[in-house]
């Protein structure tokens, strides 16, 4: 069984008031999408890649992979209008019919080695598996400006990727999603656990895998590239 890593790329970022795609946006001398690749491609159980990209990026990136002579890469596509679709193109450029998927937002650029092997790993029993990190904040539920609750942070986790799929599974939960119009997801692990199509699980991710959001989390990568 083959092991198959999909980088989405395709997010505008409207949140980081710039004029360049989040995933191409450049920190310590390299666009973002590369730091997380690179630990996606050097990783010794990942036999392939696919990258989803913005429209207008995919010569970009191409060129690169040419220079770099990245042979794991097959295909670099052009995303679709939201997450669901370009998480879809993406598990629709890989061929074989079973494989193991890993998905992975590229404004997510300080993944570990150990956190791809270990999801790698737990799909060798589970069908699906969610990375989640522990909360390290109190937090409250607020409605219409007022506090309504006080949510027990024990039991809180944030959602984090990769995220990994037997591809038989991820692919029927696309089909699925398509037919019933439940195409508004911000991931693909909870598009599959409304389907229930088995036995999923998850395990711990970390608080060094944030995701670049805002302007500040840009200074955060900076500071962490630099030391």
């Amino acid at each position: 069984m083959k092991n198959y890593a999909v980088i989405l790329a395709g997010g505008s970022g409207n949140r980081m008031n710039m004029n360049i795609p989040k995933a191409f946006i450049p920190v310590e001398g390299k666009p973002l999408w590369e730091y997380c690749f690179n630990v996606f491609s050097n990783h010794a159980q990942i036999h392939h890649i696919v990258i989803v990209v913005p429209d207008g990026f995919k010569n970009q990136v191409n060129n690169y992979l040419k220079s770099k002579n990245h042979s794991k890469v097959i295909a670099v596509c052009t995303g679709g209008n939201n997450r669901f679709y370009s998480s879809r193109l993406g598990i629709s450029q890989i061929a074989d019919s079973d494989a193991k998927v890993l998905i992975h937002d590229a404004a997510r650029p300080f993944i570990s080695e150990l956190i791809i092997t270990e999801c790698l790993n737990k799909l060798d029993e589970y069908l699906a598996v969610n990375l989640l990190a522990p909360v390290p904040d109190s937090l409250v539920e607020v409605l219409e400006n007022k506090i309504v609750s006080s949510p027990d942070r024990s039991s809180i986790r944030q959602v984090q990727t990769p995220q990994g799929f037997r591809l038989s599974t991820i692919r029927k939960a696309h089909e699925l999603a398509l037919m019933e119009g439940q195409i508004n997801t911000t991931d693909d692990f909870s598009l599959v656990d409304k389907y229930n199509p088995g036995k999923t699980s998850w395990i711990a991710g970390n608080r060094l895998n944030f995701k670049i959001t805002w302007p500040d989390d840009l200074l955060l990568a900076q500071a962490f590239i630099k030391n």
